[in-house]
């Protein structure tokens, strides 16, 4: 007896009743569109369970078969042809189809192909994405957000995305040694799937899968509209996606609609301090205040620059006030390895409680830092 299908099949492709009531009469509920209408439906559309691309009557892969498959990265694809033509398995395979369907069309053959994709594919993870910017370059944005990913790792499954283009440093701080970088991702978003994901990432020894940046110089800025496909494809296999963003990079700040937290990282210095009262202005302006997390980084509690004048400048509250450790910082990064890694320090314990903020754990006894001091220069209080 042939097993009954309980998906929601959407078939692309020229009207077909025979392909239609073969589907419907192994139980799944079926959706027909025109090829043409590719496109469109990953604009619009709900994920279905199964597409089948249906191209007997017509000569290659229908053109937005590429914007599904960026739309739904998850969504498991069957090619339905008259003859296994290699060059058209080979466009297939490049789109992210798996699976091949050939004529006579049967109930045995649909239902094995069918569950050959759907076995394969993941469920959703539906993670969190959190977007660290800092205020000013060479302030240990970098070192924290990959400090804050290898907290996340030790509770679940992480990825940590270096979108500086090139020049990153995360690489250098995990340990690792990639092969691919985010360009190569970027490049191909229109075919990207769990297989060639895998490939593209590096593993690290503090648990956090790496995407990492470029070791090319790149003359030409990241798009936006490559990011969010991007991100949107991690946080379907990852809990938690930790992003570097370089504050320079327009295409980068625009993606950060994606992100479900956006951490800015300022310290105690009045140049940045300058820089992250703007950027704090347009990040809530942009993204709304409860996105944004402000974190001062490097935190000295005998500054002349208190907890309270940060806050003051950048017109909100400061939730982690992170202190400094250089010995242990230039240790963990000539060793390539996180400080969540080594021993219980302060520093170590700041990281931790951030990371648990941003995943809305149950937050650990917290040392409240305070220190004194105007910031007249900015505020134009005595």
């Amino acid at each position: 007896m042939t097993p009954r299908l309980t998906s929601h099949v959407v078939v692309f492709g020229p009207s077909d009743r025979s392909l239609q009531d073969l589907l419907a009469a192994l139980g799944a509920r079926v959706t027909a569109n025109p090829a043409d209408q590719l496109a469109i439906f990953a604009v619009s559309g709900a994920s279905p369970d199964v597409a089948i691309i249906d191209v007997r009557r017509v000569s290659g892969l229908p053109d937005g078969t590429a914007a599904f498959r960026r739309r739904y990265p998850g969504c498991p694809m069957v090619l339905v042809s008259t003859t296994l033509d290699p060059g058209l398995m080979l466009d297939a395979m490049r789109s992210g189809i798996s699976e091949c369907v050939t004529e006579p069309l049967s109930e045995e053959g649909l239902v094995a192909a069918i569950g050959r994709v759907t076995a394969q594919r993941q469920p959703d993870v539906n993670g969190d994405v959190y977007a660290f910017v800092g205020a000013k370059g060479g302030i240990g944005t970098t070192t924290l957000a990959v400090n804050a990913a290898s907290a996340l790792a030790k509770r679940e499954r992480t990825l940590y995305v270096d979108l500086n283009v090139a020049g990153g440093d995360a690489a250098v701080f995990l340990g690792a040694e990639p092969r691919f970088s985010v360009t190569d991702a970027l490049d191909n978003i229109h075919r990207l799937d769990e297989a060639l994901f895998k490939t593209l990432v590096v593993a690290t020894d503090a648990k956090v899968d790496l995407l990492a940046s470029s070791a090319q110089k790149m003359g030409w800025s990241i798009d936006g509209k490559r990011i969010r496909p991007l991100l949107e494809f991690a946080r379907r296999y990852y809990r938690y996606v930790v992003v570097d963003c370089p504050r320079s990079d327009i295409g980068v700040m625009e993606a950060l609609e994606t992100a479900d937290r956006i951490v800015l990282v300022t310290n105690q210095e009045l140049a940045t301090l300058r820089n992250g009262s703007r950027m704090a202005t347009m990040l809530r302006q942009s993204f709304g205040s409860n996105r944004v997390m402000v974190v001062a980084n490097r935190f000295d509690s005998t500054s002349d620059i208190s907890h309270q004048d940060i806050e003051r400048v950048l017109g909100t509250a400061v939730k982690h006030a992170v202190p400094s450790d250089y010995r242990a910082s230039l240790q963990a990064l000539t060793q390539g390895t996180p400080l969540m890694l080594k021993q219980q320090t302060r520093l170590v314990g700041a990281i931790d409680a951030l990371a648990r903020d941003l995943a809305g754990l149950p937050a650990q006894t917290a040392v409240t830092v305070r220190g004194t001091g105007l910031l007249g220069i900015l505020t134009g209080k005595k």
